[in-house]
């Protein structure tokens, strides 16, 4: 079961790294097209796409808790489509410098008034969900394999 998840979220990951899209706070802009090109499952190429992909799209940063490593991870995210009336957002993201998640994400600035409350008002926006995807973890053995990573994320940007 945990092979066909991680294979679903790769599937997703890299339909959407490989076809065009457009976050929702910037305009459509030129994308070069390239002829076929074969997609590698090698870590440092899929990072790659990914980086560019979230570069393109503009990221959020954030943090994502890997309830299968057992860990924090720095997440860098990017919006592939924002659901206005319930606040959702859809994102993919990377989980440090190791893999690749994509989440679901609430935003709770747009629900809380934070130039009201004291400490809520240092961010600049505030994200809370979770999500799936997979990381380049050493074994126990020394070598390294790709493994599951689920759990929680929130994104969010102090302004001092």
């Amino acid at each position: 079961m945990r092979k066909l998840l991680v294979m679903a979220v790769m599937v997703v990951l890299l339909s959407a790294v490989c076809s065009a899209s457009y976050a929702d706070i910037f305009g459509p802009q030129p994308v070069k097209a390239r002829a076929t090109q074969g997609i590698s499952i090698d870590p440092t190429t899929l990072l790659e796409y990914l980086t560019a992909a979230a570069n393109y799209l503009g990221t959020r940063e954030g943090g994502f808790y890997d309830f299968n490593a057992g860990e924090f991870c720095n997440y860098a995210g990017a919006t592939l489509y924002t659901y206005e009336p319930w606040n959702l957002a859809l994102n993919f993201g990377l989980l440090n410098v190791d893999g690749g998640a994509a989440t679901l994400d609430w935003n709770v600035g747009k629900v809380i008034p934070c130039e009201q409350v004291p400490i809520l008002s240092m961010f600049k926006y505030l994200y809370v969900g979770g999500g799936a995807g997979a990381r380049y973890l050493e074994q126990d053995g020394g070598q390294k394999k790709w493994q599951p990573a689920y759990g929680i994320d929130a994104q969010f940007k102090a302004t001092f």
